[in-house]
């Protein structure tokens, strides 16, 4: 069975990069920026964007799913994998390379890669599922988590069904202010994170329903799972 990486830290070295060298960097990251890989499709892919950026170094921090670390350094198509840990243990590393580590976990994510990826140009890319960390308030979530048991479903496929039965009243809304109304609120709860699945397709209409409400994507997915959640009861 196939173990899938869960994160990943790319560092391309972006401030030091030509307007060319840009370009294939902002072709290939949305393809390596998901949770659809397993270390040996990343590092393929990862040696393919390298192949096209002679002579720059590029490093990549993947955690997988089993609890190991891996560090991988290309060069002009060449990929080096260096495991710093696993579930039981610490590998040995250089210094260099263990420095190199500390700086990608320190590192702010968005920094490493400044550019605003949408789910339309992640779907042109070739991503057709595509993964989103959203918030929710913890007792919107313990309810969908709750749902989800009782469907026998994961939270993705209820959060996609929740869209599906909402699309079309969220659709017909002109503005946020004709939407807020419809979305339950918990003005004391606490906020949670929590990564979904979504096909990309559902993923473009979500987004473009949150810039046509000037808000955020999650606070669109609560609006979906708020009007649906009758139908999902029944």
């Amino acid at each position: 069975m196939p173990t899938y990486i869960t994160d990943c830290r790319i560092d391309w070295g972006w401030p030091a990069r030509t307007d060319p060298e840009r370009r294939t960097i902002e072709a290939y990251h949305p393809r390596l920026d998901d949770h659809d890989h397993t270390l040996e499709t990343f590092a393929e892919l990862l040696g393919r964007a390298s192949a096209e950026l002679p002579a720059v170094p590029i490093a990549a921090l993947v955690d997988d799913e089993v609890d190991s670390r891996t560090l991988l350094l290309a060069r002009d198509g060449a990929v080096t994998r260096v495991l710093v840990k696993d579930s039981s243990r610490r590998y040995s590393i250089t210094l260099g390379q263990d420095d190199k580590v500390r700086a990608l976990l320190a590192a702010d994510k968005a920094a490493l890669f400044p550019v605003d990826v949408s789910a339309h140009d992640r779907l042109v890319a070739g991503e057709t599922r595509q993964s989103r960390a959203l918030f929710f308030p913890e007792p919107m979530l313990a309810w969908l988590q709750a749902e989800a048991a009782r469907l026998d479903r994961s939270l993705s496929h209820v959060v996609q069904l929740a869209w599906t039965h909402a699309r079309t009243t969220i659709a017909a809304l002109p503005d946020r202010d004709a939407a807020a109304p419809l979305r339950q609120s918990y003005p004391s709860a606490a906020n949670a994170k929590q990564t979904l699945y979504f096909p990309a397709e559902l993923l473009v209409e979500a987004e473009a329903a949150a810039a046509r409400f000037d808000t955020s994507l999650s606070w669109v997915f609560q609006l979906a799972l708020s009007i649906a959640a009758p139908a999902l009861r029944a």
